[in-house]
């Protein structure tokens, strides 16, 4: 599977086909694919669909079709998911939008 470099959103083609759906996944969750990674922009199950398994299955499934993931910055309940399962906490740095290079954390698989 090829991907285009940029936004990935839940009703894109290449969002079905990693299982990154409107169904599953709420109303504003995108990702974007950049260097060689899939990056998790905004990932939000949604409410009803929560403690089901879903980001572990959508993980696998990019991963099981040969990408990697970053996740960027990730919300206290996402740091938890990622400790648990051995993610690795990293500093890269990026360009603003304003142009400047600053630091942020980015997790990784191990």
């Amino acid at each position: 599977m090829e991907i285009e470099e940029g936004i990935i959103e839940t009703t894109s083609e290449v969002g079905k086909k990693l299982g990154f759906t409107k169904n599953i996944f709420g109303t504003g969750s995108y990702m974007w694919y950049r260097d060689g990674y899939i990056w998790f922009s905004m990932i939000v199950v949604k409410e009803e669909k929560r403690n089901k398994g879903h980001l572990k299955r959508l993980i696998k499934n990019i991963e099981d079709k040969g990408f990697k993931i970053k996740i960027p910055t990730p919300l206290s309940k996402m740091k938890q998911y990622l400790e648990k399962y051995d993610w690795k906490k990293t500093t890269e740095i990026v360009t603003t939008p304003g142009g400047n290079k600053e630091p942020i954390e980015v997790w990784v698989r191990q």
